[in-house]
C-alpha cells in the first residue's frame, strides 16, 4: 500500500489469475497425520460446535512451522505453476 492506494495502482490481478494451462493438473496436496494436540482440538470443535457445517476429518493440514515448510517445497514445485501468471 502507499497510504490508502494500492502499490502498482490496481486493487486486484484477478484476471491475469484466470490463464490456467489447459491440461491443467493438480498434484495431490501434501498431507501429515494430526498428532494428539490437532487430534484434541478437533475431538472439543466436533464436541461443542457439531451444529454447524462442513467437516473436519479427514484433517490432513501442518499445524506447525516445520510441517508448513515440509508441504511448501512441493507445493512451489508441482502447484503453483498450475496457477495464472
Amino acid at each position: 500500500m502507499r497510504g490508502n492506494q494500492p502499490e502498482g495502482d490496481r486493487w486486484t490481478y484477478d484476471a491475469e489469475n484466470r490463464s490456467l494451462k489447459r491440461d491443467l493438473f493438480m498434484p495431490q496436496p501434501f498431507q501429515i497425520s494430526p498428532d494428539a494436540i490437532p487430534n484434541e482440538v478437533l475431538d472439543l470443535v466436533e464436541a461443542k460446535l457439531a451444529d454447524n457445517f462442513g467437516t473436519l476429518r479427514p484433517f490432513w493440514h501442518s499445524v506447525t512451522w516445520d510441517g508448513a515448510h515440509d508441504a511448501l517445497s512441493p507445493f512451489i514445485e508441482h502447484s503453483l505453476p498450475q496457477f495464472g501468471a
